[in-house]
């Protein structure tokens, strides 16, 4: 107890020491009061991180110079070119006061586009038309959209925009010139590697996401030196572009491409620890082995522990085996299980193929055969053994933006799994899942921020298992729904009915999600979100009869590498003689 006290004084300590440095430091940083200027102007000075750094700064005569710069950027970004304003400083206060005159802002009266005759780029494509007020940020993002045009659309390996402004001071508009320079169209030519070790050069052609003499689009380039990065095979990956001449004839020029690489080690040691809202603590670890038989092959071994779950996996591909982008897939797991509704303890084997997209392409596939053996003891069903074959397929339409932190597009996935059950072959069975997300980005909330978009994100999931009674559907193929990954607020599998007390799970599932992912700054958001489903006996979902219902809000860091969200739900029906409270969820990636 003596030892506690002591410890808890020496916190004390370092708190007071904490906050008083904090105190000390707070008081080095200036305000900025703004005189004369309108609301707006004033919220978006205020709101600005580029002034809220300046004003933090300890060199305050040198933060004087940079905020007179970038108040001057501000007003010029919003229209305001002819304002003026005087920056004054007090040194007692510690702060800035800046007496802004804004004036009138500028219209844009005409747009010019000026381009090459092979370019036909039109203003609609642009953020800004004839009439607006001038926006700096939307102009910056309408030359985004030009890069984008040049870079999708036309063949060429030299792109380039800028905008000019010519002022009429008189009639307080501005005419807006975006000058597109470009190279002759081009085609793709020779594709090298250098740098390369123990690669064969059969498998690096099959990470080309072009051919030769196919239109010259960067964007492809990018896209091969992403495949290459995905492989795992490489530490760097660097490309140049080396253009001949344009043919006199056809005017057109061939462009060939270097690709400078740095093998890595060709083998790698992982291991983590995390905790999830079904499992109070996770430890993995395992071991991966690429580039076997020199063709990019993997194999990996890892293992997965936690106070339900402990399972070892032995996965291995070998890519493009059965063409480009067509890959073997064979592993076998051991596994064994505690959850409320059984324990279990089995292995099973997969051998599949998977047709992977190419760039330009939104659909893959894929389909194999497993084998499966469980053991399921402490069940509602009491003791049961399952030996089932299985022969999985799935079809995935994807045209999201990202995987990690999708803003925009859809993805439709079809799981079609027919069973069979080697102990009883009349209870065959056939299992099938549909799930539909969709994202629209409404725009960033801050003008200002290029990291802070906001999203609408809807998903819906149905299951459906026929075939065989719901009671001879072994606990293991059943559908579970509740938890983190599905139904926020409630239970991890606990929705349902019950049997004996615990969810016996169901031969159908619905399930639907709507959020609202809000950026609030840079890299931080906030999400509202609605989750409905429930699981039921029949083979059909009961979308008019019981349906759980659960809201709630979460926060979303947007790291470099991973979003990280927090979630807390609560059931909007708590069902009777249930704990229906509430549910708190941590996690790595959107919750779709």
């Amino acid at each position: 107890m003596l030892e506690w006290t002591r410890h808890f004084k020496t916190k004390i300590c370092w708190f007071v020491a904490i906050s008083l440095y904090c105190s000390l430091s707070v008081s080095f940083a200036a305000t900025l009061n703004i005189e004369g200027a309108s609301k707006k102007t004033t919220e978006i000075i205020n709101d600005n991180p580029d002034v809220t750094e300046l004003l933090d700064q300890d060199n305050l005569q040198r933060s004087r110079l940079e905020l007179k710069s970038k108040l001057k950027d501000l007003l010029f970004a919003y229209g305001y070119f002819d304002s003026t304003f005087e920056l004054k400083f007090s040194t007692s206060k510690q702060e800035f006061t800046a007496i802004i005159q804004e004036n009138q802002q500028y219209t844009i009266s005409e747009i010019i586009i000026d381009q090459p005759p092979s370019v036909s780029f039109t203003k609609d494509r642009l953020r800004v038309k004839e009439g607006d007020i001038f926006n700096g940020y939307r102009v910056q993002s309408s030359e985004k959209r030009v890069l984008n045009y040049l870079n999708t659309q036309d063949c060429r390996y030299i792109k380039r925009v800028k905008h000019l402004i010519h002022l009429d001071r008189n009639n307080k508009t501005l005419k807006l010139t975006f000058d597109i320079g470009s190279s002759p169209k081009s085609i793709f030519g020779q594709s090298t590697f250098v740098g390369i070790d123990s690669i064969k050069q059969k498998y690096l052609e099959t990470l080309l996401t072009y051919k030769p003499a196919t239109c010259f689009k960067e964007d492809e380039i990018r896209n091969t030196v992403k495949n290459a990065i995905n492989t795992n095979l490489f530490n760097n990956v660097y490309y140049q572009i080396v253009a001949e001449k344009k043919d006199p004839i056809t005017n057109i020029a061939t462009v060939d491409v270097v690709y400078s690489v740095e093998e890595r080690k060709h083998r790698t040691y992982e291991y983590g620890v995390g905790i999830s809202d079904a499992e109070k603590l996770i430890v993995s670890f395992g071991n991966e082995w690429r580039n076997l038989l020199s063709e990019g092959a993997s194999l990996s071994v890892n293992t997965r522990l936690s106070d339900i779950s402990q399972k070892l996996n032995l996965i291995g591909r070998y890519p493009s085996y059965f063409g480009i982008k067509e890959d073997l897939i064979a592993s076998t797991s051991v596994s064994q299980d505690k959850f409320e509704t059984f324990d279990s303890r089995g292995f099973s084997t997969f051998l599949g193929y998977e047709k992977i997209p190419q760039t330009g392409e939104n659909f893959s596939y894929g389909f194999g055969l497993r084998n499966s053996f469980a053991a399921i003891e402490n069940s509602i069903l009491g003791k049961e053994k399952y030996f089932l074959m299985a022969f999985p397929s799935y079809g995935l339409f994807d045209t999201r933006n990202d995987i990690l932190r999708p803003t925009k597009g859809e993805q439709f996935r079809l799981d079609f799994t027919p069973e069979v059950n080697n102990i009883a072959p009349s209870e065959n069975f056939l299992k099938n899942q549909l799930t539909a997300s969709h994202y629209i980005d409404i725009g960033s909330l801050n003008e200002a921020s290029e990291y802070a978009s906001s999203v609408l994100a809807a998903r819906a999931t149905m299951g459906s298992i026929i075939g065989s009674d719901f009671n001879q559907i072994p606990l293991i193929e059943r559908f579970y729904s509740g938890g983190g990954g599905s139904i926020r607020g409630y239970g991890y599998q606990d929705l349902g009915d019950l049997s004996n007390g615990r969810p016996k799970g169901g031969a159908s599932l619905f399930e639907m999600s709507l959020e609202a992912r809000l950026g609030i700054y840079q890299d931080y958001g906030l999400v509202i979100f609605s989750d409905a489903g429930n699981v039921y006996d029949s083979s059909l979902p009961e979308i008019g009869g019981n349906i759980q219902y659960s809201a709630g809000l979460g926060g979303r860091y947007y790291s470099d590498i991973v979003p990280v969200r927090v979630d807390v739900g609560v059931p909007l029906n708590p069902r009777n003689n249930r704990a229906d409270n509430f549910g708190f969820y941590v996690g790595i990636g959107e919750s779709f």
